[in-house]
């Protein structure tokens, strides 16, 4: 067998996590010193994992001051390849993609109502779930299911790699659809009087409309930015998405970056002007948006969301939230956009509880307050029998 220090110089060259291919289940792999090469190599290729031709094998404690067992290798192995997203040059050369200097849109409404118990340090991820004010029973389904996370820190049979919060965020309820519309005369909701005991609602003055998501998540970012100093991402999920929350977090932990946002990328979406999803033409003048990530779930990066919320108030207001945040925004600030089939996105069909207990996908869309439930109990499953129930 050949150490690892034997062999010829085109396996053990030096690289960084920049120079793997992300195309490959597993694209660079780094290894202790004292696993031999053979070893390596016949274990991979029985865990049937595609090895890239180019593969290299080098010290880990030379490249990161740390070390990974062999046991590790394959629960550390990038089991979701991902792919950089950018936009064409040509289309943000456009005038339109240079902030103006004046404030066009204004985001100072007012909290109304937030956790008493501040986040302060307490956590590394924060998990911000748009609602409306009668959503009880919808909100009551992620507590007792994925969101139950942020409660007691646990999930049924796997370890949680980082800390997690979860907060539902609110407007006033109204029978309109104006996102400028506000009633500055309203208080808190008494509505929320049976859910308290959670402490996980953020309440702002602003009207609980479609049109307003844009407003209600930005607002929900610059509350977490502000308010969340430890947190490093912030995980957006609509209120019908399942979250594999262990398996997420370890690959944040692992392999997210900085200044970057992942999800599930669109290229080339044509802007609609009329209709649910219509931007009128004053606040967006092109046919295509940038690329950008369905907002169903996607995952921004503090340095990332603090760039999005200072650049929002130079640019018309746009209605639809994903577009504009991830898309119209990022591409201005230099964001990275991470595309990752492991996401979802609303043209996807519901996923079966399967797909997420062998951590397949990192959400699920489309999901029911029984389906919910009912990946939650095959989860249960799983911890009890101590043993997986899926083939």
């Amino acid at each position: 067998m050949r150490p690892v220090s034997d062999l010829p110089a085109t396996h053990t060259q030096k690289i960084n996590a920049s120079g793997c291919n992300i195309e490959y289940l597993v694209q660079c792999v780094i290894i202790k010193q004292e696993l031999d090469y053979d070893t390596f190599t016949q274990t991979m290729r029985q865990w049937g994992v595609k090895l890239h031709p180019a593969l290299f094998v080098y010290p880990l404690s030379n490249v990161w001051n740390i070390s990974v067992s062999v046991e590790e290798l394959r629960r550390r192995s990038n089991k979701h390849p991902f792919t950089v997203k950018a936009p064409f040059k040509k289309q943000l050369s456009n005038p339109y993609f240079k902030p103006d200097h004046e404030v066009v849109e204004s985001y100072r409404n007012k909290v109304l109502l937030e956790p008493k118990a501040r986040c302060g340090n307490s956590h590394s991820v924060h998990v911000i779930v748009p609602s409306s004010p009668g959503d009880e029973r919808r909100r009551n389904a992620i507590r007792d299911t994925w969101g139950s996370v942020s409660q007691n820190g646990t999930w049924p049979g796997k370890a949680l790699s980082l800390s997690v919060k979860l907060t539902f965020i609110v407007g006033i309820q109204d029978k309109g659809d104006n996102h400028l519309r506000s009633k500055p005369t309203l208080t808190k909701s008494m509505q929320f009087t049976n859910e308290s005991q959670f402490d996980d609602i953020v309440q702002f003055d602003m009207i609980d409309s479609y049109s307003n998501l844009t407003r209600k998540i930005l607002l929900a970012l610059k509350w977490v930015v502000h308010s969340c100093k430890s947190v490093q991402y912030i995980i957006k999920a609509d209120q019908d998405i399942f979250i594999n929350v262990p398996i997420l977090l370890s690959f944040l932990k692992h392999h997210g970056k900085d200044n970057s946002i992942y999800g599930f990328m669109y290229e080339g979406g044509y802007v609609a002007r009329r209709g649910r999803w219509g931007t009128p033409k004053e606040a967006y003048p092109l046919d295509y948006y940038p690329v950008y990530a369905s907002g169903n779930a996607y995952v921004v990066s503090r340095t990332a969301a603090e760039k999005l919320v200072r650049l929002s108030t130079h640019f018309p207001y746009v209605p639809i939230e994903d577009a504009f945040i991830t898309g119209i925004l990022a591409s201005v600030a230099a964001i990275d956009r991470i595309h990752m089939n492991a996401f979802t996105h609303w043209q996807l069909p519901k996923q079966p509880p399967c797909d997420f207990i062998n951590d397949k996908k990192f959400a699920g869309n489309g999901m029911t307050e029984s389906d919910m439930r009912n990946v939650w109990q095959k989860h249960l499953e799983v911890e009890n029998r101590g043993r997986s129930i899926c083939k």
